[in-house]
């Protein structure tokens, strides 16, 4: 089974070129499926924001990054250090 790719708010307006406003406005509306982590960051699952676009008739322009903080490109499941040096 494939895991669905999971997107940040920043990488979503990214991929749509929108603000990351109008974004959390689309969540905020429940026009746009979404869920919070237990931090209380947004997150919104590809599938999910293309369907929301072709329902809206909207194109996604851009692409979304990894490494929107810099560094090599990483995936949702990736394992990230923990500031102890510990993995997470």
């Amino acid at each position: 089974m494939q895991q669905a790719v999971v997107l940040s708010v920043n990488q979503a307006s990214n991929y749509c070129q929108v603000s990351p406003q109008t974004i959390v406005n689309w969540i905020n509306t429940g026009k746009l499926k979404a869920y919070k982590t237990a931090g209380g960051h947004r997150r919104i699952i590809k599938s999910d924001l293309d369907e929301f676009l072709k329902r809206h008739s909207m194109p996604a322009f851009g692409s979304y990054s990894y490494s929107d903080r810099g560094g090599e490109e990483k995936k949702p499941t990736d394992k990230e250090e923990l500031s102890d040096g510990s993995k997470s």
